[in-house]
């Protein structure tokens, strides 16, 4: 992954994971299975997850 680009779509389909209209991996922040993604032994965190950003 490198820039501002989505996660690997590699990755994504190799895991069988849900994304969103950006292309980023799907995962609930709240709850008991937090940050766990479509996969139940797959976990998504950080840019992954919520996106690009850039703080200036």
């Amino acid at each position: 992954m490198s820039g501002y680009s989505p996660p690997s779509s590699a990755l994504i389909k190799e895991f069988g994971l849900e994304t969103g209209k950006l292309g980023n991996i799907k995962a609930d922040i709240t709850g008991p299975n937090a940050y766990q993604t479509s996969n139940a032994k797959v976990f998504a965190a950080g840019d992954g997850r919520k996106g690009q950003f850039l703080v200036v």
